[in-house]
């Protein structure tokens, strides 16, 4: 289980708990080595200007993502060791008079079904490379402190058809939107080791307004055997990328992404 915390203006942080490794290492900065902000702007121009989207083959298979940014063809696949993990995740709320994270001591206050696709080195213990891109998605919240079976999620938010994407320029949240994300990371610059510290680089079409946005879900099929279900979607995105910090608004506009491709076909309990 992995956590993150982040300062609302409510002064409580709010604790993002994810169970799949890498998007943990992106945004968790764990250092056997004090940063300074020297280190950190170097690293992160670094690894905004270093990266390189390249696809070598057709993705083929039961999971993967293509498409081109400003043109340039960009992939990654099974073909390529990436994994899918996918999984209902929880969000919590700590006091900041006792800042103490404490596993299951808080009840959720919203929670949402989560897509990745991540890169081969998630069972090489748990340490990513430099500029190896995960692709996430994830369906929009559900404020409740009750976390719904797998099921609940997918009927209420995979269906054929339109689907929004958050914007908070148009004013569609959480609560109303997907997320979809790339990011990679990179050494801190003067770390010991990759795992030490690592600064992410977040692409995302989240804050920016779009009037030429597509987000749908192309197809979906569900097979039903006996107490699982499998699930076959593939989702088609055309948006504007923007350097993306939860922070910030109005993020640097990264290229335009277009002809995208996410497929992914999972199990969830019956």
């Amino acid at each position: 289980m992995t956590t993150f915390l982040l300062l609302q203006k409510n002064k409580h942080y709010e604790t993002i708990r994810y169970n799949f490794y890498f998007f943990f290492c992106l945004i968790s900065f764990i250092s056997c080595k004090k940063e300074t902000q020297d280190d950190r702007d170097l690293t992160l121009e670094y690894c905004q200007d270093n990266m390189i989207f390249s696809c070598d083959h057709e993705p083929q298979g039961n999971f993967y993502f293509k498409g081109k940014i400003d043109g340039e063809d960009f992939c990654v696949s099974s073909e390529q060791g990436y994994i899918e993990i996918s999984s209902v995740r929880t969000i919590t709320v700590t006091s900041t008079q006792d800042p103490v994270f404490t596993p299951g001591a808080s009840a959720p206050i919203s929670s949402f079904y989560g897509l990745s696709l991540s890169p081969p080195n998630a069972n090489q213990a748990l340490i990513p490379e430099d500029f190896a891109p995960v692709i996430i998605l994830q369906t929009p919240h559900i404020a409740d402190s009750i976390v719904y079976a797998e099921k609940y999620y997918l009927d209420k938010y995979m269906k054929e058809g339109d689907v929004p994407l958050i914007n908070n320029a148009c004013n569609i949240d959480k609560y109303e939107g997907f997320f979809f994300g790339i990011v990679w990371g990179c050494k801190l610059f003067g770390a010991n080791s990759f795992s030490s510290s690592i600064i992410p680089v977040w692409l995302s079409p989240v804050d920016n307004m779009q009037d030429d946005m597509t987000f749908r879900i192309s197809e979906l099929s569900v097979e039903y055997f006996g107490t699982y279900r499998e699930y076959d979607i593939t989702l088609e995105l055309e948006c504007d990328l923007y350097h993306y910090q939860a922070s910030r608004k109005n993020n640097k506009h990264f290229g335009r992404l277009t002809e995208g491709v996410f497929r992914t076909k999972f199990t969830t309990p019956n």
